[in-house]
């Protein structure tokens, strides 16, 4: 009789524990329902100011089904109203919920097929976590499908260009003064002891330091490991109109120094710290960037990745003769 009493009392523990269980995934769907409607709104909201912009005379058709209307957005709208800071940080806490619920609800049904040992509650719930796996995949799709509705896409990827375009604009400048000779530079020394990827990381600190104190980066490749003909040997000069630095060298002192060289010292030993170290990015151009990514400083420093490491036209040829002869297909990794 102990015995029964004990498999019944450890039966309606785990009943108890899977109700929990289940009162937990309504408040999250009930939760992802209201912020899945707010978007929905928002996007209602910002297609009736486009529509009442683009159409004085006619009132805009009545809508009879969402996906009636969706379907006629994206052949006719040529473009997108851009969105609001709410909107954004909205809809891109919206996908994270997402990703948090599964993982929540994935764990915790483990959890439980781990501790009980009745058959027919492993069974339920594992039949439970593959229909919410179901609706999980069902719901980021939708969400995908919004981020590209009503011209989104195309707006993304022009605003991005221009962004792109205009910081590429202002890194060429610096990087071309007219008279090199009375130009202010940052000298970096890519000697560091430590591996390729740490000296590129070095050289990219470099480039941002310089850009912030608006001065033209000088890279001395003085004793650089991986190439004998130095950094121009692999890569396209950094600058067309001043290559190299004459005169003294002064040391950073963290202010707005008057030497017209200055070198730079490796991070570790780098003090007092800059404000153009990540994760920082240019306050003219933190808006925008934060519309159209997750990580702006992630977009910031590829732009000077973009700018510096652009490959010398027979090391690109024999970059892609190595793809080619080993069978390399993107996307490549490590």
């Amino acid at each position: 009789m102990v015995g029964l009493v004990e498999d019944a009392n450890r039966t309606n523990a785990a009943l108890k524990q899977r109700e929990h269980h289940i009162s937990l995934i309504e408040e999250k769907n009930s939760r992802l329902k209201e912020y899945i409607n707010e978007l929905k709104m928002e996007k209602e909201k910002l297609q009736i100011d486009l529509n009442s912009k683009n159409s004085k005379k006619e009132p805009p058709p009545k809508r009879k089904r969402v996906v009636e209307e969706s379907k006629v957005q994206i052949k006719e709208t040529k473009y997108f109203l851009k969105p609001s800071s709410l909107f954004e940080r909205t809809r891109r806490r919206t996908v994270n919920e997402i990703k948090e619920l599964w993982y929540f609800i994935s764990a915790e049904v483990t959890k439980v097929n781990k501790k009980t040992h009745d058959i027919g509650l492993k069974k339920a719930v594992t039949q439970m976590l593959q229909d919410f796996q179901n609706m999980h995949n069902a719901i980021t799709i939708n969400m995908a499908k919004l981020n590209s509705l009503d011209g989104r896409r195309e707006w993304l990827v022009k605003e991005s260009k221009e962004l792109s375009e205009l910081v590429q604009k202002r890194i060429h400048y610096l990087q071309n003064p007219k008279d090199c000779k009375s130009a202010k530079k940052l000298v970096c020394q890519i000697n560091k002891g430590c591996g390729y990827g740490c000296q590129i990381h070095h050289v990219l600190y470099c480039f941002l330091v310089a850009f912030g104190t608006r001065r033209t980066l000088v890279i001395d490749p003085t004793g650089w490991r991986y190439s004998s003909s130095g950094w121009e040997g692999i890569f396209e000069p950094a600058s067309d109109t001043c290559k190299s630095y004459s005169g003294k060298l002064g040391m950073w002192s963290g202010k707005d120094s008057s030497d017209i060289n200055v070198l730079l010292p490796t991070v570790d030993k780098l003090y007092p710290r800059p404000p153009y170290v990540p994760l920082a990015v240019p306050k003219d151009i933190a808006g925008r960037l934060s519309l159209i990514h997750g990580q702006p400083f992630v977009w910031w420093i590829g732009q000077f990745a973009k700018y510096l490491l652009r490959y010398k036209p027979k090391v690109e040829k024999e970059i892609r003769r190595k793809q080619k002869s080993l069978g390399f297909k993107k996307p490549i990794v490590g």
